[in-house]
């Protein structure tokens, strides 16, 4: 959790998205086809752990392997084994912070998958994920900085499913699985399946699957598809299934979506999203609005005097957000092309007021990039430009209107023999101390409020603001 009250401009370090990943090599239905000016999406990357419903801001990899140099096949046997392999090490800077005591991590991740087609037709499919963090530390109870530390160490499951059709007519997908809805580059309201909300400033998403039955059906008269899906995490009772269901649409060169989404003791969500070619131009839009469960703080945590933030019920009102962003692709040579693009976010579920911070994050109300009420976010992205045809760039910058923090970060990717990509990034931070970007709490508790026997000057809770991070990540596909 240390991680999250220090470094939450980083955000666990996860991000833009790979959407549905069964999109290419898991045999999905037909897709909608994506306006003309959208580049498709390109390697291994691609290829192997999904091209997106909708283009993300990611570092492409135009120099990757062939699919004769990818994952071993057991001859013989219908079955794929591969995965993927990041050794990494960040390390960041915080005002006020001695040099020895700047945090640092290795949270180094490995990623192994079976993919197996015993007949045509069906296909299943498992990855797992190891972390593995030298610099976790076991956490004492009077040991703060312990508690508060980083990374995780241990196993996970990432994605478990099967995948068959009925008559090549309705196509199901069961289990945990990668999936993405709606058509922002940055902040994605309707993405309401995934348990955890995508990092925009990383150029990998991590998140793992979410445990869903989905059947899609194709229609061809629209050029799109029906998906009706199952939502099955922490449901252990029948009652606890939530159920979600959204339909798309292609117009000429535009494409529309509309979706819903409800379960039990859940806001119920309802969804639009757009996208098109405009001239040079690709425009998109995305809005949600929610109903029920949610609420509001109002007020300031102190303790001299003690004040605590109060609960306010929203479950009548209709809580919009919407997104609204643009892409242009400049040509500037025979295969080189720069993309810039800018977007704007609207949260009526957000905060114009920092102070309130350091309490959501005691309620577990702190929701990274979803915090204030209005954002706006640019970003750059140069693949394999002129004779660098094995390096990649991409630039993200976004501000938190509401707070006025903003940050900026810089991804690399290089393929060294096809095979190592190496990716260093840099990243700063901007603005208000205690906005979202410049995160920083500085409490007392005063000591009649600590338990007996507390050693003196324990009672100060001090979270320094970031300034900058930077970091190294080797990763090896296999």
């Amino acid at each position: 959790m240390r991680w999250c009250l220090l470094l939450l401009p980083s955000f666990a370090l996860a991000q833009p998205t790979p959407g549905d990943r069964e999109a290419d090599i898991f045999g999905s239905p037909p897709e909608v086809a994506a306006p003309a000016s959208a580049p498709p999406p390109v390697g291994r990357e691609a290829d192997i752990f999904g091209a997106p419903e909708s283009k993300p801001l990611e570092i492409k990899e135009d120099s990757t392997p062939t699919a004769a140099e990818g994952p071993v096949t057991i001859e013989g046997d219908p079955l794929t084994i591969g995965g993927r392999l990041w050794l990494r090490s960040d390390f960041s800077v915080f005002e006020d912070t001695d040099a020895a005591d700047q945090p640092v991590r290795m949270p180094n991740l490995l990623d192994v998958f079976l993919d197996a087609r015993p007949v045509e037709g069906v296909r299943a499919y498992a990855s797992g994920r190891l972390a593995y963090d030298p610099t976790v530390r076991e956490a004492a109870e009077d040991d703060v900085a312990a508690l508060l530390s980083g990374s995780e160490n241990g196993a996970t499951l990432d994605e478990l499913w099967l995948r068959f059709d009925l008559e090549n007519t309705v196509f199901f997908t069961l289990g945990a699985q990668h999936i993405r809805w709606g058509t922002g580059r940055i902040w994605n309201p309707t993405d309401v399946l995934n348990q955890a909300r995508r990092d925009p400033l990383a150029p990998t998403d991590l998140r793992t699957g979410a445990p869903l039955m989905r059947a899609e059906v194709p229609i061809e008269v629209l050029g799109g598809a029906l998906q009706v899906v199952g939502r099955f995490d922490g449901a252990d009772h029948l009652g606890a299934i939530g159920g979600a269901t959204r339909l798309q649409a292609v117009f000429g060169s535009a494409e529309v979506s509309v979706m819903a989404a409800a379960r039990d003791e859940a806001p119920t969500v309802l969804g639009l999203d757009f996208s098109a070619g405009l001239g040079p131009l690709d425009v998109y839009a995305e809005a949600a609005v929610s109903h029920g469960s949610a609420h509001r703080w109002t007020g300031t945590l102190s303790f001299t005097p003690l004040a605590i933030p109060t609960r306010e019920g929203r479950d009548g009102a209709w809580i919009p957000q919407v997104v609204a962003g643009v892409e242009w692709p400049i040509a500037y040579g025979d295969d080189d092309v720069l993309y810039l693009g800018a977007e704007y976010f609207f949260n009526d579920s957000g905060y114009s007021d920092a102070d309130i911070y350091p309490w959501l994050l005691l309620q577990e109300d702190f929701s990274p990039f979803y915090l204030g009420r209005h954002y706006a976010g640019a970003y750059a992205l140069l693949a394999a430009p002129g004779t660098w045809n094995d390096t990649n760039f991409v630039l993200t910058g976004l501000m938190n209107l509401s707070d006025h923090t903003a940050a900026a970060r810089l991804n690399i990717s290089h393929a060294v023999r096809r095979r190592l990509f190496v990716e260093p990034y840099v990243a700063g931070f901007l603005g208000d101390r205690g906005g979202e970007f410049r995160f920083a709490v500085d409490l007392t508790v005063p000591e009649a409020l600590l338990p007996t026997g507390t050693p003196a000057g324990a009672g100060r809770i001090v979270v320094p603001p970031p300034v900058v991070q930077a970091g190294l990540w080797l990763r090896v596909p296999f």
